[in-house]
């Protein structure tokens, strides 16, 4: 599976090219374009899949491109969207509209990507996208039991919560304490 994510780097005229370009290739257009009118208007003329993530900021904004039927698919960022429970309820509600759903963040750790791997297998899984095994990405561990992956997947680590073990020390000392 590929995925050509411009990440709201293009122009509609340089998405469109591109788009045009590529037609012969089999892959999923993400979010070539910043706003949402932009990526409508390369939409219209797209004969790929449209995954949107840097346009889904909120509940309103995710249903908006519903409306509008900007995308087949979604990229949930747990950081941009408030949290987990925020996240859960859009990307439920998401699923209940029939959009693909993938569970990302910006980046992160053992503790990120735990949080990520229950939501994304959490998620139905005829409406599974993908799901990426960021703390393999990063050199700075954060927990002692990390998201098990074996090949291509990922799992859920063992344990309660998020199923991992923090270790406070790994995190470095806080930039901020209020006491």
């Amino acid at each position: 599976v590929i995925f050509c994510d411009a990440n709201a780097g293009w122009t509609p005229f340089q998405a469109r090219q591109f788009a045009d370009a590529t037609r012969g290739i089999d892959y999923t257009f993400e979010q070539p374009c910043t706003t949402l009118e932009e990526n409508m208007s390369v939409r219209r003329m797209l004969d790929k899949p449209m995954v949107l993530d840097e346009s889904v900021t909120s509940l309103e904004e995710m249903l908006e491109i519903h409306r509008l039927g900007a995308a087949d698919g979604l990229t949930l960022k747990i950081s941009r969207l408030g949290g987990v429970t925020r996240t859960r309820q859009i990307r439920d509600v998401a699923v209940d509209l029939g959009f693909m759903i993938t569970v990302e963040d910006t980046g992160g750790a053992e503790i990120d990507t735990a949080a990520m791997a229950h939501l994304s297998l959490s998620t139905p899984e005829e409406r599974r996208l993908h799901a990426i095994a960021f703390h393999e990405w990063v050199t700075v561990r954060t927990a002692a039991n990390k998201p098990p992956v074996t090949g291509s997947r990922m799992g859920i680590p063992d344990g309660p919560g998020l199923g991992i073990d923090v270790v406070p020390d790994l995190l470095g000392k806080p930039f901020f304490a209020i006491g």
